[in-house]
């Protein structure tokens, strides 16, 4: 025999050699404190850092390898150092960015990339006070040193988790099903007769309703019987002429059983996964005391913010209801979900933006991103607040306030208006040649820029200035600039640490941080929903 393997396909083809005793131990830290999902033991995940060539001749990448190992063995990472590069995958210059921040010609990111999943990452060595402990099955304790650690950026997603009560749940839960009692088959049928190395036929396996509602407590008796017959080839024992039924399925004699690859193509790791994600959310928000949130799933935002307001007071005042409200909507916003759903909308499919920043800010210091869709409602309400913090924003007057008043241009005359383009600075053989509305449009164009310098002539004719839309192009300018922004903080803080940075609140940043209500004796349960 030669050595034994260390890496896949060859190592861990069974659980029990996955042991965190022999090898080097990577520690993931995740920035999100509940992060969207996660991977179960034994599923592989890649350490690959993405580098944006400088030009088509540049290959300065195939060293980088070899420079980050020694970098990161200068600054004492000495276990192992390809922690902080992992592999080296090269981008051209019209290759889009494998994250939502911008990579720079010439610079560099490591990220951690499975197929949930993709995050920013940043590897360093570990304190020289932390080791890892570990129990043994026989209750020996061990202790070793981690070989790196891995801080994993915010997680942009490459899956959906799904919605309670959705046809994608419904649909997981039946294959689960299905999976376990081939499974169960196969192992019976490989166990053999007793006393004996004979495995038994097919036709004489059987498994009883009683252990499958043990396995699956939440199915029905009726419900299991239903899959067994319609979904798994199977009839009571009985109709096979075997002895009476008790309760006790087995195989048809014409059911074909699938094979491996076929039962692992229908239920993959990565959908236990993002079913083991919702569970989870579910978990989080019935702690929070939405016992009946589900009725919730599903109805448009709209009518969510319809029924906000509809909200009874329930020995409640009517600002405490609409507060609860609020926070049932909030904390739908920031389920798995809806996140992941999102992302995939906007980044995937191209509908709509993201909110950038508030309630879905991850670490709720401007330093992630929120992946709630921005609606346009929301947008322009934030337009508008911008707006009014700008400049000369306090003597232009708002649409819809202007009819009937002095800032009305419609009630100027043509003279009105000549002099006051004169007092503007406009020239008189320049204002004679045009028309009324020429007239118009020229005075509310330099009123505005008036208003905007401030100055007397400001106070004076900002009144007749009008804000301007900003064209598509414009918000979308503002929209990459403000995601680079985010990103770029959120790097940075990766690179050196939390504990280093300003506790102040960061500018041009809006948090909405969830606040559960104060309770009042009573569960939330559905009046959320009624």
């Amino acid at each position: 025999g030669g050595e034994k393997p260390v890496r896949p396909p060859g190592a861990f083809k069974k659980l029990k050699d996955l042991s965190p005793r022999d090898g080097h131990v990577l520690l993931l830290e995740y920035m999100e404190e509940q992060p969207l999902l996660l991977s179960n033991p034994g599923m592989g995940t890649r350490l690959v850092t993405y580098y944006r060539q400088k030009e088509k001749e540049d290959s300065s990448w195939k060293r980088l390898e070899e420079v980050l190992q020694e970098n990161a063995a200068d600054e004492g990472m000495i276990y192992a150092p390809k922690a902080a590069v992992g592999q080296v995958v090269p981008l051209k210059d019209t290759d889009d960015s494998p994250f939502l921040g911008v990579l720079e010609k010439g610079a560099h990111q490591l990220a951690v990339d499975n197929n949930l999943f993709r995050a920013t990452a940043t590897a360093k060595a570990p304190s020289g006070k932390d080791f890892l402990l570990l129990r043994r099955a026989n209750g020996k304790w061990e202790l070793r040193e981690a070989s790196a650690v891995v801080t994993v950026g915010q997680q942009e997603p490459h899956m959906r988790v799904p919605v309670p009560l959705s046809v994608a749940m419904r649909t997981y839960e039946e294959r689960r099903f299905v999976d376990y009692v081939y499974r169960e088959f196969r192992r019976r049928m490989a166990k053999g007769v007793q006393g004996s190395k004979k495995p038994v036929q097919r036709e004489n396996v059987a498994i009883s309703v009683m252990e499958l509602r043990e396995k699956f407590p939440h199915n029905s008796e009726q419900l299991i019987r239903n899959r067994l017959r319609d979904k798994c080839g199977c009839e009571p024992n009985n109709q096979r002429g075997i002895g009476t039924s008790e309760g006790r399925w087995g195989l048809r004699f014409d059911a074909r059983f699938p094979e491996e690859a076929e039962l692992r193509q229908a239920l993959t790791p990565e959908m236990v996964c993002c079913y083991e994600s919702m569970k989870s959310t579910e978990v989080r928000l019935r702690a929070l005391g939405l016992q009946k949130f589900e009725k919730l799933m599903g109805q448009s935002r709209e009518r969510l913010k319809l029924a906000q307001r509809l909200l009874p007071p329930r020995r409640r005042g009517p600002e405490e209801t609409k507060k609860i409200g609020a926070f049932v909507h909030h904390c739908l916003q920031i389920s798995s979900w809806n996140l992941t759903d999102s992302f995939l909308q906007v980044v995937k499919e191209g509908r709509g933006t993201f909110a950038l920043s508030g309630v879905g800010d991850p670490s709720g210091r401007g330093r992630g991103v929120s992946y709630i869709k921005a609606h346009v409602k929301e947008t322009a309400r934030e337009q508008e607040a911008e707006r009014k913090k700008g400049k000369g924003s306090n003597v232009i007057p708002l649409q819809g306030q202007i009819a009937g008043t002095g800032a009305d241009l419609r009630s100027l005359s043509m003279e009105q208006t000549r002099q006051f383009l004169l007092k503007l600075g406009a020239k008189d053989e320049e204002i004679k040649p045009l028309t009324r509305w020429n007239r118009i449009d020229l005075l509310k164009r330099l009123a505005g820029a008036a208003a905007a310098d401030g100055g007397e002539l400001g106070a004076i004719f900002g009144r007749f200035g009008r804000h301007q839309k900003s064209s598509a192009s414009e918000t979308q300018l503002k929209y990459q600039r403000k995601l680079k922004e985010i990103t770029s903080r959120q790097r940075q803080v990766m690179t050196v640490g939390w504990e280093e940075q300003p506790q102040e609140p960061l500018p041009n940043v809006v948090i909405k941080p969830v606040k559960a209500p104060q309770p009042s004796g009573e569960p939330l349960d559905a009046a959320m929903a009624e």
